[in-house]
């Protein structure tokens, strides 16, 4: 008897725990995530940033999180740097109580990016200078409590950022347009976490990284070389071409202008040549 009472809480256990699990999911599965991108990500930028609401479709394996916004560094006037209306997730709903969450598409919608210009700084290359070059490792020596063990890792096949809106607030300069938009092309990532971890925190850096390299890319034909060129070191070749083109069509503008200034040179001079005769004096030398 005693037997059959064990094989019957066992199996009763069994049948039970993943009951459990997903109830426990679907009460508190979008609370538990709005928190750890509220703190993941604020980590990683080392600014506040906000989620409006994280919706988890239980059955069908779908995540929405809604109104997702990154406050600007204290020292910039506007209130908010990046907001993202929506961003759509398909994730296999069984990882969530795993170690590692698997996402098949992770799509960010209507994006708006405000750079505002500060002395010889913006608040996007504030924040990307900030970011830290690789995540320390979390194998810690101690054993830890649960509520301090390492962030889940992600694994994300495909990721999309689309329909970037680019709102640039620039330093008042005669004759330079001191406001600019523009859009972005949308920006495709995929297989991230295969070949190294990917937390919360290290895919906030990756996303701002991928929207700043987008600005430097499509935003050479609006910028001027002192927003693109800082982003240089952090977003690598795709700046670089930005900056040699703007550079090449600056060279081009000089040449011109000195060509025009030498002919106006000449033109003085022969002024000067005729009205010698009026003013006398000789021409000089």
């Amino acid at each position: 008897m005693k037997i059959k009472k064990v094989v019957t809480t066992v199996i009763a256990a069994i049948v039970v725990l993943p009951v459990i699990i997903i109830l426990a999911v679907a009460l508190f599965g979008g609370n538990m995530i709005k928190a750890g991108v509220e703190i993941g990500a604020s980590n990683a930028l080392g600014v506040s940033v906000t989620l409006d609401e994280a919706s988890l479709s239980l059955f069908a394996g779908k995540l929405e999180l809604e109104d997702l916004q990154v406050s600007n560094p204290p020292e910039f006037e506007h209130e908010k740097l990046l907001t993202m209306g929506l961003v759509h997730v398909n994730v296999a709903l069984t990882s969530l109580t795993s170690d590692t969450v698997v996402i098949q598409d992770m799509i960010f919608d209507e994006v708006t990016l405000v750079i505002e210009q500060k002395g010889l700084k913006t608040n996007l290359q504030t924040i990307l200078d900030s970011l830290p070059e690789a995540e320390p490792e979390e194998e810690p020596a101690e054993p830890v409590k649960d509520e301090e063990k390492p962030a889940k890792k992600l694994k994300i096949a495909n990721l999309e950022i689309k329909n970037v809106h680019v709102k640039v607030n620039l330093l008042p300069i005669p004759g330079r347009l001191d406001e600019v938009t523009f859009n972005l092309s949308p920006i495709v990532m995929t297989d991230l976490g295969s070949d190294d971890k990917m937390t919360i925190a290290k895919l906030t850096s990756k996303i701002l990284m991928a929207i700043a390299k987008g600005v430097a890319t499509d935003g050479t034909k609006f910028l001027s070389e002192d927003i693109l060129g800082p982003m240089q070191d952090v977003t690598g070749a795709a700046v670089k071409i930005g900056a040699e083109t703007l550079k090449k069509v600056t060279d081009i503008g000089a040449e011109g202008i000195g060509k025009g200034a030498e002919g106006i040179k000449k033109g003085v001079e022969g002024i000067g040549d005729g009205l010698k005769g009026i003013f006398g004096g000789k021409k000089k030398e």
